[in-house]
């Protein structure tokens, strides 16, 4: 399996993705939405759009993990800490477009379906640091952040092998549908309401105005992961400035706490 997914990417480096990409400038794939919603076409101009996009958030992300990697290697947080791991999950998004290659270089579901699941386990993992860091910000104090890592890592992976994944349906999201959309719907946004007001009871809990630019930049992260997720343009788009301001935000408040930046 893993040389299968070698195989892709080197035909896709070395020009057998563009080429069939550009060969079928229509009609890709389509997704019919939950409810009366028509169905969504996604051709060879979306696919790029979605390319250029993970790019992109790819080059952000490498420079928002040199900047706070730097700042973690002058203090011991944990929010610093987490908000690389989260970073980290993030470039997971960018196997999305694996799932169009395979679908457009003939191969079975099967690749696909597993591509899928590691991008959901991505997205659990990302969902998991940021709750962890909430709760470093919150005053609780860990030894050993390691091993917070590995339980981050054993819960996406057994919440990820399990997502109901529909093989014969692709989203617009360049990954495969989910069939019990609704109860994944409702379980990630309880876990992101519980970040979020972790993220804003921060500044209320420890009585510090510095840490309103913190709880600011988590909740940009959790809305860019959301609208990066969509596929669609504008959505994407918004959603990597929302990733940009909120790193800056989350950095800037780091600083201004732990290193006495002004």
């Amino acid at each position: 399996m893993g040389a299968m997914l070698c195989v892709v990417a080197a035909l896709a480096l070395t020009g057998a993705f563009p080429r069939a990409l550009l060969a079928r400038p229509a009609t890709l794939f389509t997704h019919r939405a939950a409810g009366p919603a028509p169905l969504v076409t996604v051709g060879s101009r979306e696919v790029l759009v979605g390319a250029g996009i993970l790019f992109a958030l790819l080059c952000c992300e490498v420079v928002a993990m040199l900047v706070v990697n730097g700042l973690f290697r002058r203090t011991v947080a944990g929010e610093a800490f987490f908000f690389v791991s989260y970073v980290a999950s993030l470039s997971l998004e960018v196997l999305r477009l694996v799932t169009v290659a395979l679908v457009l270089l003939g191969y079975g579901p099967t690749l696909s379906v597993v591509v899928t699941r590691v991008v959901y386990m991505g997205r659990i993992f990302g969902l998991a640091s940021l709750f962890f860091a909430t709760l470093c910000s919150l005053g609780t104090r860990y030894s050993d952040f390691a091993v917070l890592s590995g339980i981050s890592v054993l819960l996406a992976l057994a919440m990820g092998s399990v997502v109901p994944v529909d093989s014969a349906s692709v989203t617009v999201g360049f990954v495969h549908a989910v069939s019990d959309g609704g109860g994944l719907l409702s379980v990630g946004a309880t876990a992101t309401a519980i970040v979020t007001l972790g993220a804003i009871a921060t500044p209320l809990v420890r009585q510090e105005r510095r840490l309103l630019g913190y709880a600011a930049g988590v909740i940009c992260l959790l809305a860019a992961r959301e609208l990066l997720a969509l596929g669609s343009l504008a959505p994407a788009a918004a959603g990597l400035l929302l990733f940009v301001g909120g790193t800056y935000l989350y950095a800037r408040s780091l600083e201004r706490v732990y290193l006495g930046v002004t």
